[in-house]
């Protein structure tokens, strides 16, 4: 929970420890929908894009939440394209 303030405070390095905590999950949930490495790979980046610069709006509670629903909605952006 200390990393998580850190975080919502603009430490950088907190926010980057929660994603690394984080990103492999998130990966394999972007991968189960769309079955293509490079795809999964590309929805990733523009996932943890988001996350940096959006990280600061959510609440403390719901942030690995937070990240999991970004993952899905680019997923399906990347779906309508």
């Amino acid at each position: 929970m200390d990393t998580i303030i850190k975080a919502k405070k603009g430490n950088k390095k907190a926010i980057k420890q929660i994603v690394k905590e984080n990103i492999i999950q998130v990966y394999r949930l972007i991968f189960l929908h769309t079955k293509y490495e490079e795809d999964a790979k590309n929805i990733l980046r523009d996932t943890i894009d988001f996350i940096y610069e959006n990280f600061s709006k959510v609440d403390n509670e719901k942030i690995i939440l937070w990240m999991y629903k970004i993952a899905i909605i680019n997923t399906n952006n990347f779906f309508k394209m």
